[in-house]
């Protein structure tokens, strides 16, 4: 499972040659001859950078060499969940594994009853496995399954797997920790662990992110870019910085500099439909929907199958359009808001009401 230790290895001169040798490779048409390990750091390095076209890619060339890996089956099973909301495709993928004593064959089975929000099966699931785990071996076991409910906001589950962590002193357990306090709310407990895993490793981009996240939700936007601008100055390159200290500046009403930073977060994943959405709302609040139109448009196309976007993009679409008059316009976004699932029918009575 991802940790963001990743980062790190990502800026390594070993995985630059890997991915240089694999994209030349890949550029001439050539076969890539390197194992089912490197496919995946190339394919995770994509993801990461919210290249999704691209790691699909890698993964599917990965797999028609390493057919059974459950590396790769595994990765590509995630993605086919939450970036093509196909759950047919992810129960396939995840049938093809042969290797069943593999430890992320069952994680990933648990993360498809989770995806569908059966999270008591995947818990009852995991917990028979748990009574399996060699002793050593359960601190990293709850770690990984404690990490796989956070992703689904399942905090109650999330927690009591937590709580099975024998050893409470590691960073990878305060960063839990952590994540779960800022889902509940608990943000003045978040910022502290943050804090002191900030004492600890005072160069870790990740914690100064999650941080300024923190800080964000905790309405302290101020602390939120000053933790943002901390990110930067370790790695001016990272996505989540520019895009933290972007939506400070933004709920500070500071349109341009704002704007600057949602500029250069697409520049570092122009795949991501974040940030033209949000480049696409800078520019309506500064009066411009033209060019605002013009980028929630681009995130329209980006967003494909990310549900939640789109019903936020459709929305945006919605008043800018209506502003300038393209009435008719509108009302086929509200169409097409009609058609996501687990739409809010009373807001969708609103915007046609707006409209």
């Amino acid at each position: 499972m991802y940790t963001p230790s990743d980062h790190h290895y990502f800026d390594s001169k070993e995985f630059k040659e890997k991915l240089y040798n694999y994209e030349q490779a890949r550029q001439r048409g050539e076969s890539v001859f390197i194992d089912a390990d490197d496919i995946y750091d190339v394919a995770n390095y994509y993801y990461e950078h919210g290249n999704i076209d691209r790691a699909t890619e890698a993964l599917d060339y990965g797999i028609t060499f390493f057919p059974n890996s459950c590396l790769l089956l595994s990765f590509r099973t995630r993605i086919a969940l939450l970036e093509e909301n196909d759950l047919t495709k992810a129960q396939q993928l995840v049938n093809q594994i042969t290797d069943r004593e593999d430890l992320e064959y069952h994680y990933t089975q648990a993360e498809i009853w989770c995806y569908q929000s059966n999270f008591k099966r995947a818990d009852k699931y995991l917990l028979a496995l748990y009574a399996t785990i060699d002793e050593d071996n359960t601190d990293d076991f709850c770690l990984d399954t404690c990490e796989l409910f956070i992703d689904y906001s399942a905090i109650n589950i999330a927690e009591k797997w937590l709580h099975r962590i024998k050893n409470k002193k590691t960073a990878d357990y305060q960063e839990l920790q952590a994540n779960i306090e800022m889902e509940k709310g608990n943000y003045e407990r978040s910022e502290k662990i943050y804090n002191e895993l900030l004492d600890q490793n005072p160069f870790s981009s990740p914690y100064w992110n999650q941080l300024a996240s923190s800080q964000f939700m905790h309405n302290h936007i101020h602390d939120s870019i000053l933790s943002s601008e901390y990110s930067i100055a370790i790695n001016p390159n990272d996505p989540e910085a520019n895009f933290n200290k972007a939506n400070g500046l933004f709920s500070l009403g500071n349109m341009s500099e704002s704007l600057k930073f949602y500029k250069r977060f697409c520049q570092l994943e122009p795949n991501n439909e974040r940030g033209e959405m949000m480049q696409g709302m800078t520019y309506v609040s500064m009066e411009n929907y033209d060019e605002g139109i013009k980028h929630l448009k681009r995130a329209e196309q980006l967003a494909k199958d990310h549900l939640d976007t789109c019903e936020e993009i459709f929305q945006e679409l919605v008043f800018a359009l209506s502003h300038i008059g393209c009435l008719e316009e509108a009302l086929t976004y509200i169409d097409k808001m009609n058609h996501l699932p687990n739409t809010d029918l009373n807001l969708l009575n609103v915007l046609r009401g707006h409209v």
